[in-house]
């Protein structure tokens, strides 16, 4: 019935915590009697799949927000989130939005009530104010293909950006002549296992014959540089020890294979947020405007 065994009574333990700490810390700290080990190993196991936090960083208050909501349905979107974004840009267009793809902003040049914005490829837009929307991770960087230059700099924003939590995450799908996995467990959404690809996701409530496998936190940095044969075996192999399945079985059913490294993609640099200690006054930092410009 619990993620975590032990579930209400950490929830109840860090409701009562004054002081914020880090994860690592308050496990230590409040469970750290060897009879605790497999709570604080589940504990942690959880922030990096569910938050991919790194619990020596991550902020018990931040956790608890996320943490002690009340359990809702999942929901998924039918041949995927594109749709989504497909449609709020049909929005933006009927209301005569343009929207410019293949344009890598890397200069804002600004004053109070007019940008300036110079792409990649030296295209300039004009605008009185620029709404910036880039991931945390991507603000805070100063160097790279995504890393943006700002006249003049904006330098406590750029701060406040590092002062956020930012994971990484890998995902791995593996596309199944048929779901070998319904005979164990039928109605199952979702896996959580002690294996080097923790977390496995089923297409319900689609019938799918698809796994996606999930790594997150500081666990993805071990998949890095990895190559696909590598990732594929690291991922049958956990697939076998949880179904009781030899790999050559597995490999077998397997028709098709796609990995993703989010820390590879240059416009994001990893997944998304975690509240780290002082992530608060970050984020009223980022949502106070520049001279009601930026």
């Amino acid at each position: 019935e619990e993620v975590v065994q032990g579930w209400d009574m950490l929830i109840d333990r860090m409701k009562q915590l004054k002081q914020d700490v880090p994860l690592h810390d308050f496990l230590l700290h409040h469970f750290g009697d060897p009879g605790y080990a497999g709570l604080r190993q589940q504990a942690e196991a959880f922030a990096q799949s569910f938050d991919v936090a790194d619990a020596r960083k991550a902020s018990v208050k931040g956790l608890l927000k996320e943490w002690d909501k009340e359990d809702h349905p999942n929901k998924k979107i039918n041949k995927g989130y594109g749709q989504l974004m497909e449609h709020l840009a049909m929005q933006c267009r009927s209301m005569g939005g343009v929207i410019h793809t293949d344009s890598i902003v890397r200069q804002i040049k600004w004053q109070p009530g007019e940008v300036i914005l110079t792409t990649l490829d030296q295209q300039t837009y004009a605008a009185e104010r620029v709404i910036i929307t880039v991931s945390a991770a991507v603000l805070s960087a100063v160097h790279g293909t995504a890393s943006i230059a700002f006249t003049p700099d904006i330098p406590a924003y750029r701060q406040a950006a590092a002062g956020i939590g930012f994971g990484n995450v890998v995902k791995i799908l593996l596309f199944f002549k048929e779901a070998f996995w319904k005979a164990a467990h039928a109605d199952a959404a979702i896996m959580i296992t002690d294996e080097a690809v923790p977390v496995w996701w089923t297409c319900l409530p689609f019938d799918e014959p698809m796994l996606t496998g999930f790594v997150g936190g500081p666990p993805a940095d071990k998949f890095r540089h990895k190559t696909r044969e590598q990732v594929l075996s690291l991922a049958l192999t956990s697939l076998s020890q949880i179904f009781g399945l030899n790999t050559g079985q597995l490999k077998d059913l397997l028709s098709d294979m796609l990995f993703i490294d989010w820390s590879e993609e240059p416009f994001t640099k990893g997944a998304y947020s975690y509240p780290m200690l002082g992530t608060g006054d970050a984020v009223r930092v980022l949502m106070t405007p520049i001279e009601s410009t930026i």
